[in-house]
């Protein structure tokens, strides 16, 4: 598995390659532990082809994380096995889910301008 950091509008977004599993998820907790608090982050599951229950478990922990910060976390591009995974566990009630990552990036940005 893969991380790339880029900061898009008022997002920091966490791109994914590779599998999010049990193998990998000391590597993505790193990636997100790097992160600065207070981020607001996008993480982008669109080259993701396989998540286990060890990959959704770090997914949430890392979205609570990021909130216990000051910040909030979104999910975008899911593949269609990812997307499944994410409702059967009902992680997509907590975590929103986006189809693209500028709709993820702009809902920060809308948010921002508000505030």
């Amino acid at each position: 598995m893969e991380t790339a950091i880029r900061k898009i509008k008022s997002a920091v977004v966490c791109y994914i390659k590779g599998n999010l599993e049990s193998e990998t998820v000391a590597e993505f907790r790193s990636s997100v532990a790097a992160l600065r608090p207070g981020s607001n982050v996008v993480f982008d599951l669109q080259e993701v082809p396989f998540v286990d229950s060890a990959g959704l478990g770090s997914l949430i922990g890392a979205a609570r994380r990021i909130r216990e910060s000051g910040g909030d976390a979104v999910v975008s591009r899911p593949r269609p096995s990812v997307r499944r995974a994410l409702h059967l566990t009902a992680i997509d009630r907590s975590v929103s889910v986006f189809a693209s990552v500028l709709d993820a990036a702009d809902h920060f940005w809308a948010h921002a301008a508000a505030a």
